[in-house]
């Protein structure tokens, strides 16, 4: 029994004392009256018909009887209960034997009065009821304390999650919880409680449970939308430079006529921003999510003073994480925003959403929050979304630009998107020509801007210019080059101002700026070739690893790349800071070698994981992948070089200096991210080694094996229990990631990677068939759709193929079968087309390697004892679709050899 609900009862118990009260008064005036009182008579009536219906509706409620397994809370209203009956009997006795009809003669009534109630009985009673009185008042004050102390907790997660959304609503439920406190401290000065006390006690109680429960449901809404690297893209982007791109905002620029701020001001739709690699197009769309120019603009378009407005943005980052360059992550970035910036939606969505799946939201589901979200704010609010990108999403670009249509015919959307101008994109956004910009032919004055202020700050370029006109020609070739590419003129200046250091003087300077290319590839390629040739090596190695993996690496795995830092250097840090100061040198080195292809980032908190290398830019990607380039890098080397398992051993190295370091981190700030990089990086190592197809299987499995137990040496106890209810979103496959996860096996399974180390894994230890960690190999599979049909289909049969068993107990903590656990979660799945799929070959296949099709007997999905019969349940759930017949056809098979098997054949 919850506490209210214990409330409720103890309710009953207070009504009963105060009643006994009012009859034991009623008693005492007939006791002590001389003239007769005929209205007590009337009124011992009706109190002695009160007690009955107390007594009896007491002991409906299923308190007093001694077989009950009874809550914590319960087993003390029990024996207030069990009290307050036996004084309602007794009292209810004695009121008994007064009862007489109104005709009656009072000398009667009294004399009844002095022979069934003496002075001593009334005072025991009395006395009882006034025990029972403070007992009630205890145990009042010990639930409510108890309850708030056990939500204290969740508050406590709640205010952390809140925190990194930058979300207020935890504000409510610490008032509430402040209020219920007091009313506790101001009722302690009092020895009694009155029934109304209890209603208003209980009444804050419930509403402090009720605001909970709605919080963490939206803050688990908030949560599943969330995820690691979602603001990591926007946060790599340069800020503009001075009044670069302002002029967006005019109504001409140059010779061309502009419709931007007509378009923000009073239109609806989609407006298209084109542009050459590298021309500014991700900086001019920070900056127009953020400005307040666009915001005063857009307050036109909104209307009225009292709808609000909601900006939000997503960049595309195809170099990113999975989820960086997806739809999912696209519409998860969206609505994040969306329901931060309004908070009554939440409620909205939570209502309509019954159950937030742990294994995160399909694209179909997303897109159908998305729709709810803006139509339910229909007469309250206004939405620009700003997507920068397009051309880095990673799948069919029709599907997104057709998506993206689809959800600005909402008449409070509009959409501000990017894109390089490619054909697919013309077509779809580029007809209306007032809904188009072509940014490249519009930043030679911006170039110019940048130029200026980055050479003019530069002494000796200053100082140069003035004994010298022939900078000022150097200046204007630089912007002319560039053609609007701001990449271009970015890594121009950063040569020519290493040759201003050097001394080279200014027909030296034209000279070389002559001599360099137009375009982007052909500057890269005249990078590569002015390496020095004694990095090139090295250089190779390095480039040829950061392409191999098109995702940030953490900076500290570089340590064991190259010759001059072996892995077995004894001169490694005893410190953090050590370390840090390592990392510092460390950067020095790889510039040098990557000729500032590359660049590093950092985060707030450190940890050994958290500064990454990264390209400079898309364009050195799409560059360093092609197959002549990588031929260059190839030829370079000194010996063959398998950069994905030079990888997969680099991580396994840094790993070992994280373990080294992990026990410094600080518990109180620093272990929650110290745990989350460890996941993620844990999932790296996953991933990495997945891409080991064409590499030594051997040395591959041994790495792994020799990272698995340096996981298993970290402390899996080191984080505090508190905060081991958190859950970290993992942010590349679109799953929650529980933070004590750490056995490889397990996320191999979970993710579907690296079939021949789970393979390794089943062959070394027939055992983990059955459990790995905590749960049966095929409940981590079960736990973890995806939307990749034919990956899961695949993994499912290669699990059972392995021999993992459907008849397994799911996990320990249960004695469910996987099976039974598979079947009950029927009500409860969202069938969708992919989805359906997957759970028609997770079914069939079950049966065919051995699922049990006898009436199975388990725990249901709310507590209870339930049996399920596999074939009716099988056939509920696909009846209709398209998957049932495959399915009768299993289940004819199975029946047919169970039958043959019956009679002996």
């Amino acid at each position: 029994m919850d506490p209210i609900t214990a409330l409720g009862s103890i309710a009953s118990v207070i009504t009963i004392v105060e009643t006994s009260f009012k009859a034991i008064k009623t008693g005492r005036d007939i006791y002590c009256s001389v003239n007769g009182l005929p209205e007590a008579n009337s009124e011992l009536l009706s109190i002695t018909d009160q007690l009955q219906g107390l007594y009896t509706n007491l002991t409906d409620t299923g308190i007093l009887p001694s077989g009950l397994h009874q809550a914590h809370e319960i087993k003390h209203v029990v024996p207030l209960a069990k009290e307050a009956s036996e004084i309602a009997r007794e009292l209810q006795s004695k009121l008994l034997a007064l009862k007489t009809d109104s005709q009656s003669k009072w000398d009667i009534v009294k004399k009844s009065a002095k022979t069934v109630w003496s002075k001593d009985q009334v005072a025991n009673l009395e006395h009882r009821l006034s025990r029972l009185n403070q007992n009630i008042h205890i145990f009042l004050s010990q639930t409510i304390r108890q309850e708030i102390e056990r939500t204290s907790e969740k508050l406590d997660a709640l205010a952390w999650d809140q925190k990194n959304l930058h979300s207020q609503s935890i504000n409510e439920l610490r008032g509430l919880q402040s209020e219920l406190l007091s009313s506790i401290s101001a009722s302690r000065t009092s020895t009694t409680v009155s029934i109304d006390e209890i209603k208003s006690l209980t009444h804050r109680l419930m509403s402090f449970t009720e605001v909970q429960e709605c919080i963490s449901q939206e803050q688990h809404l908030l949560s599943s939308l969330n995820y690691e690297s979602i603001s990591s893209r926007r946060n790599k982007i340069t800020s503009k430079s001075g009044k670069t791109f302002e002029w967006i905002f005019d109504q001409t620029h140059g010779s061309q006529r502009l419709h931007f701020n007509d378009w923000l001001s009073s239109e609806n739709g989609i407006f298209w921003i084109s542009g050459k690699a590298g021309c500014g197009k991700s900086t001019l769309m920070k900056w127009l999510s953020t400005s307040t120019l666009t915001n005063e603009t857009l307050q036109k378009w909104t209307g009225p003073v009292n709808r609000k407005l909601v900006v939000g943005s997503f960049f595309m980052w195809y170099t990113g994480n999975d989820i960086d360059r997806s739809q999912a992550g696209l519409l998860r970035s969206l609505l994040l925003e969306v329901f931060l910036a309004l908070p009554e939606l939440r409620s909205i969505i939570t209502q309509t959403v019954k159950m937030i799946p742990n294994n995160g939201w399909s694209l179909d589901e997303l897109v159908l929050m998305f729709e709810s979200a803006v139509s339910s704010a229909a007469d309250t609010a206004s939405f620009c979304f700003f997507i920068d990108g397009l051309d880095e999403y990673d799948g069919s670009m029709r599907d997104i630009s057709d998506n993206i249509v689809r959800l600005s015919e909402y008449a409070n959307v509009k959409f501000c998107i990017s894109s390089r101008p490619w054909t697919v994109f013309e077509a779809q956004f580029g007809q209306q020509k007032r809904r188009t910009l072509a940014l490249h032919e519009h930043t030679y004055e911006d170039i110019e801007m940048y130029a200026e202020s980055i050479l003019g700050r530069d002494h000796i370029f200053e100082d140069l210019v003035q004994r010298n006109a022939r900078h000022n020609r150097i200046l204007t070739k630089l912007v002319e080059k560039a053609q609007g590419v701001f990449l271009w003129i970015v890594l121009v200046i950063r040569f020519l101002r290493d040759s201003l250091a050097d001394g080279n003087d200014p027909t030296e300077l034209e000279k070389k700026l002559d001599e360099f290319p137009d375009d982007l590839e052909s500057y890269f390629q005249r990078m590569l070739d002015n390496i020095p040739k004694h990095y090139q090596a090295e250089a190779s190695q390095i480039l040829l690893m950061l392409v191999a993996y098109p995702w940030a690496l953490p900076l500290l795995m570089f340590r064991f790349i190259g010759p001059e830092i072996p892995a077995a250097d004894q001169s490694r840090p005893q410190t953090l800071n050590e370390l840090q100061d390592q990392e510092a040198v460390l950067k020095t080195r790889l510039k040098a070698r990557t000729v500032d292809l590359v660049e590093f980032t950092s985060q707030p908190y450190y940890t050994p994981l958290t500064s990454t290398v990264d390209f400079l830019h898309k364009t050195i990607y799409d560059f360093l992948k092609q197959v002549d380039t990588l031929k260059y890098l190839h030829g370079k080397l000194n010996k063959p070089f398998d950069p994905v398992l030079a990888l997969l051993r680099a991580h396994a190295e840094a790993l070992k200096t994280y373990e080294k370091f992990h026990d410094q981190a600080k518990p109180d700030c620093d272990i929650i991210p110290w745990k989350h990089q460890l996941n993620y990086f844990a999932w790296g190592i996953i991933d990495i080694a997945d891409r080991c197809v064409t590499s030594d299987q051997t040395e591959m499995l041994a790495v792994l094996d020799e990272t698995n137990r340096s996981f298993a040496r970290l402390d899996p106890h080191h984080v505090n229990d508190s905060y081991n209810l958190y859950v970290i979103l993992d942010s590349r496959n679109n799953h929650f990631l529980p933070i004590e996860t750490r056995d490889l096996l397990h996320m191999a399974i979970q993710y579907r990677r690296v079939k021949a180390y789970v393979q390794h894994c089943f062959q070394r230890d027939r055992k983990l068939l059955e459990r790995v960690g905590n749960y049966s190999p095929l409940t981590i599979f079960l736990d973890n759709f995806t939307t990749e049909p034919q990956n899961e289909i695949d993994y499912w049969v290669f699990l059972l193929e392995q021999g993992a068993s459907p008849n397994a107990i799911a996990s320990v903590e249960e004695e469910n079968t996987v099976w039974f656990n598979f079947l009950k979660s029927f009500p409860s799945i969202k069938a969708t087309k992919k989805r359906m799929s997957i759970l028609e070959v997770v079914a069939c296949s079950s049966i065919q390697y051995g699922a049990d099709m006898r009436p199975l007997t388990g725990i249901g999905a709310k507590g209870e004892q339930t049996t399920i019969e596999p074939a009716v349940a099988l056939r509920e759930f696909f009846a209709g679709t398209r998957h049932l017949e495959n399915l009768e056809t299993v289940l004819e098979r199975v029946e047919t050899a169970n039958r043959s098997q019956w009679m002996g054949w």
